[in-house]
């Protein structure tokens, strides 16, 4: 969410930005429509820029969680117990109190 509040991703010269842009529409409800154009404001962005922002955030954290959960699954199980039996559920859980 950091790249939001960066004032020097608010307009870039056009010569310099070369990514591919498609346009899109989209439908709010009015408080979220008065909300971004306030937050856009304040950042001095345009609602566009402001909520490709936003998007584009969301896309990289989704990303780096993809990421990191296919390199977790990929690490080979860890051996709790080299040997003996692990303890049954009862034993660990045996509450006389609890039990009448």
């Amino acid at each position: 969410m950091a790249d939001i509040l960066d004032p020097s991703r608010a307009r870039k010269p056009c010569y310099t930005d070369f990514v591919s842009r498609r346009n899109i529409t989209i439908t709010l409800p009015e408080s979220v429509a008065r909300w971004v154009r306030v937050a856009a404001a304040e950042r001095a962005l345009s609602v566009s820029r402001f909520i490709a922002n936003l998007l584009e955030s969301r896309m990289q954290g989704d990303r780096a969680y993809e990421r990191a959960l296919r390199a977790n699954l990929a690490r080979h199980p860890v051996v709790l117990k080299k040997s003996g039996g692990y303890p049954k559920r009862e034993d660990l859980h045996d509450r006389p109190g609890l039990r009448r």
